[in-house]
């Protein structure tokens, strides 16, 4: 239990979505362990206490609490229907594609005549009334209406999460407390961070849910994939595990060799360097010799005329003023 404290401390300063492993650990605490009261301190006074002494040292270094510094993306965020519709059937839609298994549970109920068929044709149905007319806009505006084919994908990826879920939900005894109870908390508790606390959905979101869905799906029989099936997803999502690698690998040395020819084209002539992003592209910059413009509530803007800025379109969340 100590372990797991200084686990869930360390996952909230690695990555501020981290934070919301004090919540789950804090439930499995007083689900799963005896002494209750003495199993949630152990899981729950570790991180409160490195958090809050992270807190107190970025207050003191930017005048201002480091992890605070997005919350009014979340509390002024629109909950508007058209909005928050689009980012339910997201969330839905990426914990199909991206996991891949609740696909295939959805896919094995159609092929059969017995249980589940009619809840596997409803999901579908449902899938293609919302996915066509919700998935087409978001916040912000920057989703493209789907064709033909991704919306396609859309649907399938929509009705296995959605089957998957409500067989989950439906077949777990929540009220008779213990591990079904814990699982099925993770679950709507990744619900409930998708859709009021994060403001887009992704792919990685999708993962934070993968165990708990993996493990209540296996612990029923009559639900329990065979070997066959389950061989069968492992074997797709680790060949689309190594292509995403591959992806990752040419879109960072894309950053690599971009900060190269941005640092040859400008060669020796005068002015100073800077560049306003993040990730590889501000890896790389950094290497180069420019250095980062910092938002005005951070730092006055010291550009000059003459100077140099490399401004990429993807991952700038900077405006420059003029």
């Amino acid at each position: 239990q100590w372990a797991s404290g200084a686990a869930v401390a360390a996952a909230g300063l690695l990555k501020y979505a981290g934070l919301a492993s004090a919540p789950l650990l804090a439930a499995g605490a007083l689900l799963l362990c005896p002494g209750r009261a003495a199993a949630l301190a152990r899981v729950v006074v570790p991180p409160l206490f490195v958090w809050a002494a992270w807190a107190v040292w970025t207050q003191d270094l930017y005048g201002s609490v480091h992890f605070l510094g997005s919350a009014a993306v979340v509390t002024e965020r629109s909950f508007s229907f058209r909005l928050f519709g689009n980012q339910a059937v997201a969330t839905f839609v990426w914990y199909g594609a991206a996991l891949g298994f609740p696909v295939a549970v959805w896919g094995r109920a159609l092929l059969r005549t017995g249980r589940g068929l009619e809840l596997a044709l409803a999901v579908m149905a449902l899938g293609m009334l919302v996915v066509p007319f919700v998935l087409a806009t978001g916040e912000p505006e920057r989703r493209y209406p789907l064709e033909l084919g991704q919306a396609a994908l859309a649907v399938v990826a929509f009705a296995g999460a959605a089957f998957l879920w409500a067989q989950l939900l439906l077949h777990s005894r929540v009220s008779a407390g213990g591990v079904d109870a814990f699982l099925c908390l993770w679950l709507l508790g990744f619900l409930v961070f998708s859709l009021f606390v994060n403001w887009h959905v992704n792919a990685a979101d999708a993962l934070l849910a993968a165990p708990p869905a993996l493990l209540l799906l296996f612990r029923r029989s009559e639900l329990r994939p065979t070997r066959r099936l389950s061989a069968a997803c492992a074997g797709v999502l680790l060949a689309l595990s190594v292509a995403l690698a591959g992806a990752d690998a040419v879109h960072a040395n894309f950053y690599r060799d971009v900060a190269r020819a941005i640092a040859a084209e400008i060669g020796e002539r005068p002015g100073a360097r800077w560049f306003v992003g993040n990730w590889g592209f501000q890896h790389y910059l950094d290497r180069e010799g420019f250095r980062p413009v910092l938002p005005l509530e951070f730092a006055p803007l010291e550009l000059s005329p003459g100077d140099w800025l490399a401004v990429p379109r993807n991952v700038a969340q900077l405006d420059v003023g003029e």
